[in-house]
């Protein structure tokens, strides 16, 4: 018996995920139409609830990985369980069986190493496993609804950790820096709706998908550093 969950997202970035997550410590793998993901985590589970709630803190932490390497986040399906006759059964709102092939390890036919671009998405989650700042910042940025108040606290919980100004480190300009904290300061705070307004008839906004680069440049090169 094996536990296993379900995880959506965009047909391009799964293929990518079960390219390089192949290990039997962080596994996607695609049966039929749908993608799951398998780790050892979920096996020390005795019931459908117990892999919940792992999967509920290791899905967020692969769709902040995912997202910082691919672009795009992931959201968490339902728990199944493969059963020691093949059976897959579903543990959710709707629950069937339907069979369930043997999982194949997937690998260079020469033993060479293959280079896959979602490769670093297992480094980043394994990293956060390891770090609580890691594991925090890359949960917020697998946000679905990414924001700019998400984008700042990334930021704080980053400036806070190297105790030094990010541009010091050499991962933004502290123009970049400037211009996104002032941008970033009223949508965190409704009531300051006006102090936005009057801002930017002043000086020149970041636009939130130059934020969000800037927040992945910076969350990349710090994870790399712990």
């Amino acid at each position: 018996m094996e536990w296993v969950v379900q995880i959506e997202g965009g047909r391009f970035v799964l293929e990518e995920l079960c390219r390089s997550l192949n290990s039997p410590e962080l596994l996607v793998f695609k049966e039929g139409k749908e993608f799951f993901l398998k780790c050892d985590d979920f096996n020390k589970a005795e019931e459908a609830k117990d892999v919940l709630e792992i999967g509920r803190k290791l899905v967020p932490i692969l769709s902040g990985a995912t997202r910082l390497e691919l672009g795009h986040p992931l959201r968490f399906g339902n728990v199944f369980r493969i059963n020691d006759d093949g059976t897959l059964q579903e543990f959710g709102f709707f629950q069937g069986q339907c069979m369930f092939p043997k999982i194949a390890m997937r690998g260079a036919a020469n033993g060479a190493q293959v280079s896959n671009i979602a490769d670093n998405v297992e480094i980043w989650v394994k990293s956060a496993q390891k770090d609580e700042k890691i594991r925090e910042a890359l949960t917020l940025f697998g946000s679905i609804d990414l924001n700019w108040v998400i984008l700042y606290k990334i930021f704080e919980i980053i400036e806070a950790d190297i105790q030094t100004e990010i541009h010091q480190k050499g991962w933004g300009t502290k123009g970049a820096v400037h211009s996104f904290t002032q941008t970033a300061q009223p949508h965190r705070h409704s009531k300051h709706s006006e102090r936005l307004k009057k801002w930017k008839s002043h000086d020149k906004p970041m636009r939130f998908d130059e934020a969000k680069a800037f927040i992945q440049t910076i969350l990349e090169n710090w994870i790399r550093t712990k």
